[in-house]
């Protein structure tokens, strides 16, 4: 499964949280998985504590149990009118994952290692 190959690198995760019903509901931040299972997977954002995010410590908690989808994308699957996106993964991500959960969608993008970049 790639969270757990993500897990094991302790990759950093970029997470974005929205919702289509209440669009004031959102967030985001960076962190490494903690912890991940069949039900649940968390993101823990201590690793990641400094200037970038402030000093202030990221991290979530999601619920798998009630998933409808997962989607996997990387640079080479992205259409060719999405060529900004294309560049964005290419250049800075390794992979991205969806994850929808009823109206929400959690997407994870796995960050590059700073040698890979």
């Amino acid at each position: 499964m790639v969270l757990l190959g993500w897990q094991e690198e302790e990759r950093f995760i970029h997470f974005h949280i929205s919702s289509d019903v209440n669009t004031a509901f959102k967030c985001s931040g960076i962190g490494t998985i903690q912890e991940i299972s069949s039900q649940m997977l968390s993101i823990d954002g201590r690793k990641t504590v400094g200037e970038a995010t402030g000093g202030k410590r990221y991290g979530c908690t999601i619920s798998l149990r009630h998933a409808d989808s997962f989607t996997l994308w990387d640079w080479r699957n992205i259409p060719p009118e999405e060529k900004l996106m294309k560049e964005f993964l290419q250049d800075t991500y390794d992979t991205a994952m969806t994850i929808a959960i009823g109206h929400a969608r959690c997407v994870l993008i796995s960050m590059k290692h700073p040698e890979d970049l």
